[in-house]
C-alpha cells in the first residue's frame, strides 16, 4: 500500500499534484494495485469551472 502522486497535471497547472491513497488492502486491489492507482491519478484533468459542482460532468 502507499500514496501515489502524479505531478504537473494537464490543464495548465504545472504545480498541481493528484494523489491517490487507497488506505487499505481492499482499496489497493479495487484501484488495480500500483499501476491502477498511478493511472487513476494521471487521468485527472483540470478544467475551467472546477470550483462550480453544478458544472461537473463525467469525461
Amino acid at each position: 500500500m502507499g500514496v501515489y502522486r502524479v505531478a504537473q497535471l494537464p490543464g495548465g497547472c504545472t504545480g498541481c499534484v493528484a494523489e491517490v491513497n487507497p488506505e487499505t488492502v481492499a482499496g489497493q486491489a479495487a484501484v488495480g494495485g500500483r499501476a491502477g492507482a498511478l493511472d487513476l491519478a494521471a487521468s485527472i484533468r483540470l478544467v475551467d469551472g472546477w470550483d462550480d459542482p453544478a458544472s461537473w460532468r463525467p469525461v
